[in-house]
């Protein structure tokens, strides 16, 4: 369910996003998607950047096999995009930044893909099966039909349509370079690489969390040659038991391979250590944490910090944020924060946190996705709860001397008397006054220890917000979040993908986007004001702003101008920063 309607939604994008955005992109998607993640840079092109892009299609209508599909995406550089650019499309909308190169048939849906950070090109996905397949993008063959093999392919009966259709027909599935065997029952979507190593771990609904080391194999899935493309099959080279029911998400230690972390339906936060000894799963427990989130919640998502390595963040079922020193997680009271944004008790949608990720650079700040359709950033700093306090003393400042001004001007006579005369202009400005003290201090507490020792965020169906919530991406109205990532190159950029489902499943398609917030929204707060003091008279009362060169426009001056036409950049709708 959307958060705001379909009218609010257009003012706000068209009144909203130009001031919140740097740049935003919308693609509409003809099927739903799962999954999402940035590949290398492949091209500086001046005023953007080209960038390589991993998506999937779920084929809800049976038309052809669900799709693995290798992207180009061009993101804009900052400060060049117009508000027009940001703010004029539409729902069906395809900006012409994404461009897709390869398509791939893959073996069933294709739930989660992930790069080994040695070798880009080669990918791991999870489907609806105890395999993982492992694929050269850049070796396998393009399955895109040519033009008239897809109107041939399209002309076939809406009947199917209905019926789902059979998804492989005369068209068989791409063959994976390599098959990961291993889980006794469908491993869906808990899927990591490592950083120090070409490792990869999956976590399934058999309570298990296997570990492959693909270094023998890797001459050969890296080589481009297609006589090295023999399928094999491997098996894990450990097996960990430790859960007690379905794993939800597992994370390799930043720039490691021997440590990970898992978090399950069964309430635990695990860490493993594969450097332990024996051949039983149990002996490679480093820690365990049990009822992490509380009895009975179910943990669904994991992220270990890559610049502090000291701090996780999980997520759960319950829409519930939890923040940890992983040097002190004996129980579930030596959470670090706790924040409760993306649950609404007061509706009957669902909340459940699916991806959660820090920024690949800035140590205190990380991004959840929920299934109430908004990706929500954070920041951690201290400076965040100084900055909190300082907007709410300046306010209390502008509201007294608005109260002064007013008592002033009822003293003079000067103010309609057709609300209840002068005497309540100078009431409402106390009111305000006297309004505003307890509301900072609601802001501070939102960021002090709980009761039960973590430092809680905003209660749920209140109207406080904490103070660490600097942004909500509310550009995915029409379906829930499946999964985002920050761009590890090209900082504050997100890539984020939702699935629009109806009342039928074949009717079902999904958004892209490509956004960054402004830099006012998380640089220094007195930095941010000093900026935004330049341009005072402006702001407050429309106008031109006054030239600051005479100097004739430059190339680089034409090409910017040249995005500044409405229209050239689709985007999509984008959220409230809270």
């Amino acid at each position: 369910m959307a958060l705001i309607s379909n009218t609010s939604f257009d003012i706000y994008k068209r009144r909203m996003i130009p001031v919140l955005y740097d740049w935003f992109m919308h693609y509409h998607l003809s099927y739903p998607t799962q999954t999402c993640r940035w590949g290398p840079k492949v091209e500086d092109l001046g005023y953007k950047t080209k960038y390589r892009a991993y998506l999937s299609e779920q084929v809800v209508d049976g038309l052809k096999p669900d799709t693995l599909i290798l992207a180009h995406i061009d993101v804009l550089k900052p400060h060049v995009a117009s508000c027009e650019a940001v703010s004029n499309w539409q729902e069906k909308s395809q900006a012409p930044y994404v461009h897709t190169i390869k398509t791939i048939y893959h073996p069933g849906e294709v739930n989660k893909v992930r790069e080994l950070p040695q070798h880009p090109e080669i990918v791991v996905t999870h489907t609806d099966s105890p395999q993982l397949y492992v694929w050269n993008m850049d070796r396998q063959p393009d399955r895109r039909p040519p033009p008239a093999g897809l109107a041939t392919i399209k002309t076939r009966s809406s009947r199917d349509r209905g019926a789902g259709g059979d998804k492989s027909g005369s068209e068989p599935d791409s063959q994976p370079d390599l098959v990961l065997v291993g889980h006794e029952d469908d491993a869906q979507f808990p899927l990591a690489c490592s950083a120090g190593a070409p490792r990869v771990g999956s976590g399934g609904n058999d309570n298990l969390v296997l570990v492959w080391d693909l270094a023998d194999q890797i001459t050969a899935l890296a080589s481009t040659s297609a006589a090295s493309a023999k399928q094999s099959e491997l098996k894990p080279r450990c097996r960990l038991e430790g859960h007690t029911a379905t794993v939800g998400d597992l994370v390799f230690q930043p720039r490691g391979k021997d440590v990970l972390i898992s978090v399950a339906d069964d309430g635990r936060v695990i860490t493993w250590d594969l450097r332990g000894v024996g051949g039983k799963g149990g002996s490679y427990v480093a820690s365990k944490l049990q009822d992490a989130h509380g009895p009975g919640i179910n943990i669904m998502c994991v992220d270990w910090n890559p610049v502090d390595e000291n701090l996780l963040v999980t997520g759960a079922q319950d829409g519930i944020l939890q923040v940890w020193d992983r040097r002190r997680m004996s129980s579930r009271n030596d959470r670090l924060f706790t924040f409760d944004v993306h649950r609404n008790p007061a509706s009957q949608s669902q909340s459940d946190i699916i991806h959660v990720e820090w920024h690949p650079t800035c140590k205190d700040v990380f991004a959840s996705g929920s299934e109430d359709h908004t990706i929500a950033i954070w920041d951690l700093s201290p400076s965040r709860l100084e900055a909190a306090d300082a907007a709410a003393a300046a306010a209390d400042k502008d509201g007294a001397a608005a109260a002064a001004e007013a008592g002033q001007q009822s003293s003079n006579g000067a103010v309609d008397g057709g609300n209840g005369g002068g005497g309540g202009g100078g009431g409402a400005g106390e009111k305000d006054k006297e309004k505003s003290a307890p509301a900072r201090k609601r802001a501070r507490n939102s960021g002090v220890k709980d009761g039960a020792g973590g430092k809680a965020g905003a209660a749920a169906g209140t109207d406080e917000i904490p103070p660490q919530l600097i942004f909500r991406h509310l550009g995915h109205k029409s379906g829930r979040v499946t999964d985002f990532q920050w761009n590890p190159a090209e900082p504050w950029t997100i890539i984020s993908v939702s699935e629009n489902r109806l009342t039928e499943d074949y009717n079902a398609d999904g958004t892209l986007q490509v956004w960054r917030i402004m830099d006012l929204l998380y640089r220094p707060f007195d930095e941010a004001v000093a900026e935004l003091e330049q341009h005072r008279e402006f702001i407050l009362r429309g106008g031109t702003p006054t030239a600051t060169t005479t100097s004739s426009p430059t190339a680089k001056d034409k090409e910017k101008d040249a995005m500044k036409a409405p229209g050239v950049i689709e985007v999509k709708q984008d959220a409230a920063a809270s």
